[in-house]
């Protein structure tokens, strides 16, 4: 391979050549290829990756509206309303949310959440704007309601069945 690509693997932090050993090791991630005129290899993604790329990208974008959600019930169960920014940065990817939520989610969504910078402690804060009551009401709270709602209809039914036998 070529002396800049090894250097770049160098800084990967690579041993000498692994990074090739790595590229030849997925072909159908790499695509090795020799410059026409230079006549020094190349190395580009395939179409594929190029693909999957797109398609987690896809997925990523398709599940902002659900983050959003997840992140204004973090901030409802809050006492202040409020969260530093960093605490959520390091509980991100179990949250759900992508690297850059400051951005795609906090900041887009001005409706929802206020980003500050505290005086007194020079921390970033998310603030939620507006307290929503039906985000309050937890997911297995309505399944049990459900649940108990469609048992107590049976249950008359079943009863209404050997009240006139």
């Amino acid at each position: 391979m070529h002396t800049h690509f090894a250097s770049r693997g160098r800084r990967l932090e690579f041993k000498q050549h692994e990074s090739g050993k790595f590229v030849l090791k997925f072909p159908h991630v790499f695509e090795v290829y020799e410059h026409p005129v230079r006549r020094v290899l190349y190395l580009r993604l395939t179409r594929k990756a190029h693909l999957q790329i797109k398609r987690e990208n896809d997925a990523l974008v398709a599940q902002i509206p659900e983050a959003v959600t997840r992140l204004r019930k973090l901030l409802m169960m809050s006492n202040t309303g409020r969260v530093r920014l960093e605490h959520v940065r390091i509980a991100s990817r179990e949250f759900g949310l992508s690297d850059d939520f400051e951005y795609s989610i906090v900041l887009k969504y001005p409706e929802y959440f206020r980003l500050f910078d505290a005086d007194e402690t020079r921390n970033k804060y998310i603030e939620i704007v507006e307290r929503d009551e039906r985000l309050s009401v937890c997911a297995t709270e309505v399944a049990r309601e459900r649940h108990y709602s469609e048992e107590e209809k049976r249950f008359h039914i079943f009863d209404c069945i050997f009240i006139f036998s």
